[in-house]
């Protein structure tokens, strides 16, 4: 699987629409801010509330669906091999018993674990 190679502020992020430390609403961690949300004419401020809200959700959630897809990968890869052992009696790509050829089921299993794999 890719590992991402950016590093990323880690959550919890949270919203600062005080103004206290800044002439903007801000998105912070521990403090320390790590996005400004400018005041734009086309976006009124519960908008621009809710989007803000967006952004620290996606943030906040991004290790949890990471694990979870990190998971289902794992998940997948053995269900992968469960099937080709089932319809081929192979556990690889290059089964002396299938002459290297795999059942259709077999490939969108392989298929589907290869795009999970790639993101």
């Amino acid at each position: 699987m890719k590992t991402d190679t950016t590093k990323r502020t880690p959550g919890p992020w949270e919203t600062d629409f005080t103004r206290n430390y800044n002439a903007h609403d801000v998105i912070r961690h521990n403090g320390v801010i790590i996005a400004v949300l400018p005041t734009s004419i086309t976006h009124k401020q519960g908008e621009r509330y809710a989007n803000a809200q967006f952004i620290i959700e996606s943030a906040n959630n991004y290790e949890r669906v990471k694990a979870e897809r990190d998971e289902l990968a794992a998940v997948l890869k053995t269900a992968q091999e469960t099937i080709c052992m089932v319809h081929c009696g192979a556990t690889g790509p290059r089964s002396k018993n299938m002459g290297g050829k795999h059942v259709k089921v077999c490939n969108i299993a392989r298929a589907a674990l290869a795009k999970l794999e790639a993101k």
